[in-house]
């Protein structure tokens, strides 16, 4: 009797102690068993244990999920997110943890979930809202898509010069404009080389004046490509500081040729 007493306070001092880490857990958590039609086949999940951050997820109290199935507590959320059911059954079935992003069609929310197997047929997962993150993300891919448009149908790059050690970055349309292989390295000196002789000169002291005396500069160069074409380029530069000290120039360049050829043939037309 004493060691029966004795089990029976430790199983409820560690559902206590799990309690309380559930109730103060800010991830969601849940465990649950697969339920199964007559053929073994997965249908749905019932919940047997679920976290109080749970809340900030789901359109129900997190405490009424317990014992029910989601179909039940959350009404189209198998239709909805079909392949959640089959990553959980993957997990329960088989027993190997799998990390994961997923995004809830139910919840209009997207999850980073970390799952694993109690039990056979069970699974319990933590998640974290990611939604924030993916939201910002998929910004940044709309707005480097935008820019690549746009670069292609202006035909304008970016690029940026590390002034201590005098290593350029070239956009992928910089090198286009250049005729130049992408996977060479082009330091300052190299790049101010490709311009005609008459611009050189005009290119180097704006670069001097820029990081001498924090001076931008907007330029129309002729270039000579690295297939030997003469071109018009308009070069945008500035320096960019960290704290007070110069670390870069930046900016942008274009292929202007055929506004320029097309500006010159109307004035000889006027003419």
């Amino acid at each position: 009797q004493p060691v029966l007493r004795e089990k029976l306070i430790a199983h409820k001092e560690h559902d206590n102690v799990l309690k309380t880490l559930l109730n103060e857990m800010e991830d969601g958590f849940a465990h649950a068993r697969i339920v199964r039609d007559e053929n073994g086949k997965p249908i749905d999940w019932q919940y047997i244990n679920v976290g109080k951050g749970l809340e900030k997820y789901v359109p129900v109290p997190p405490e009424t999920l317990v014992g029910k199935k989601v179909s039940d507590a959350i009404p189209g959320a198998i239709e909805a997110d079909p392949n959640w059911l089959d990553i959980f059954n993957e997990v329960a079935t088989t027993g190997k943890s799998r990390e994961i992003e997923e995004y809830s069609e139910v919840l209009k929310r997207w999850f980073r979930m970390n799952i694993y197997s109690p039990a056979k047929d069970e699974f319990a997962t933590i998640f974290r809202d990611t939604t924030v993150q993916n939201e910002s993300q998929q910004k940044i891919k709309s707005l480097n898509q935008l820019f690549e448009d746009v670069s292609k149908m202006a035909r304008i790059g970016a690029w940026e010069v590390n002034v201590e050690t005098q290593e350029c970055y070239w956009s992928e349309m910089v090198y286009q404009i250049h005729e130049e292989d992408p996977s060479k390295k082009i330091l300052v000196e190299e790049g101010i080389n490709y311009f005609h002789p008459d611009y050189k000169d005009t290119l180097e002291q704006a670069v001097n004046n820029a990081i001498e005396n924090n001076e931008p500069y907007d330029l129309e160069l002729k270039l000579i490509t690295a297939k030997g074409r003469e071109i018009w380029t308009r070069a945008i530069g500035r320096p960019v500081f960290e704290g007070e000290k110069l670390t870069r120039l930046q900016g942008l360049f274009q292929d202007i040729n055929d506004s320029v050829e097309n500006q010159r043939k109307i004035e000889d037309r006027a003419e």
